[in-house]
């Protein structure tokens, strides 16, 4: 195996980690049955690009140009792990893979929620960004795009709806002060 199939196969272990070291304490609250669909439309998706780009790779449909942009491709997919990893860290036991909104939830303003408010998708769509340009260079990338991107969009609608309704004035002036996704970009 090469340096970079190494670095890949360590970053996809480090990014499944995430599974285990943030167990989601919080998915036993209730969530609204749309809300959980969108999870499992994000998964579908994920799955689905993956597979996908595993094909257009093993079928070698795509060649891969240069080792510089397979160097870009890790770093993107090791930053949306990083970007992952501290948004949960920051938000601690407000974490859950399921969304789950009360009154009394604090809006959390520092870390990367001081630039982004979602910086969990952003760091997704990083990761798969970069998973699917390692793979299927710009093939991979134009199905994350048509698959992933529209899931986490559409998330990303559901939440900000519970949010507001919610948490109201609240979370209306937070948001203002935040890009959905990149910042400088949307």
């Amino acid at each position: 195996m090469t340096t970079e199939e190494w670095i890949f196969l360590l970053l996809n272990v480090i990014w499944l980690m995430e599974f285990i070291l943030f167990k989601n304490p919080g998915t036993k609250k209730t969530s609204p049955g749309q809300e959980r669909k969108s999870f499992y439309y994000i998964l579908f998706s994920i799955l689905l690009t993956i597979v996908l780009c595993i094909g257009i790779q093993e079928w070698r449909i795509v060649h891969f140009p240069s080792l510089f942009l397979q160097w870009i491709s890790l770093f993107l997919y090791g930053t949306g792990i990083f970007l992952r990893y501290w948004s949960m860290l920051v938000l601690k036991q407000e974490f859950t893979r399921h969304v789950h909104v009360s009154p009394s939830k604090m809006l959390v303003s520092h870390g990367p929620y001081h630039l982004v408010r979602h910086p969990l998708y952003s760091g997704l769509l990083l990761c798969m960004i970069g998973i699917s340009f390692y793979l299927a260079f710009w093939i991979g990338v134009a199905a994350t795009i048509l698959l992933v991107l529209p899931s986490i969009l559409y998330r990303i609608k559901l939440e900000e709806k519970m949010l507001e309704n919610v948490l109201g004035s609240q979370y209306i002036h937070w948001k203002t002060k935040r890009w959905i996704l990149l910042p400088w970009i949307y």
